[in-house]
């Protein structure tokens, strides 16, 4: 949000960001957020797309297209001028158990990003990816 306020974006739609807590426990917070604020078709109209940023870490590779051809090629567009930064490419096939998964389970449009996996452990108060 700070990028969009420093280049004084004016976005047509409302931008939320949001945090679920219980992910790792089922998914506990995007399903209620699902369950309790998207449960007719008006409420779901009003969603474009869902971006997820959750599985790994390290930069952002692509993204997991859920088998959306048509959004497959939007987001390839989108990659295109990234390639110098390391965005390397979007997959069409999907992943599980991360929270967009109730959002696209609803019917919206859900994406989540391609990051390298690993467990991050705290060694004497340094971070190390394993």
């Amino acid at each position: 949000m700070r990028i969009l306020t420093a280049v004084h974006a004016r976005p047509r739609r409302t931008i939320r960001v949001a945090l679920w807590g219980g992910e790792e426990q089922g998914l506990l917070g995007a399903r209620a957020y699902v369950d309790q604020h998207l449960r007719d078709d008006a409420s779901r109209s009003k969603i474009s797309v869902y971006l997820n940023d959750d599985p790994g870490t390290g930069p952002t590779y692509g993204f997991y297209m859920e088998n959306n051809e048509p959004a497959k090629r939007i987001f390839d567009a989108w990659l295109a001028p990234l390639r110098d930064i390391g965005v390397r490419r979007n997959v069409i096939e999907g992943i599980g158990a991360t929270d967009h998964v109730p959002f696209d389970q609803a019917g919206i449009p859900a994406f989540t990003v391609i990051r390298t996996f690993g467990i991050t452990i705290f060694a004497r108060g340094t971070p190390m990816l394993i």
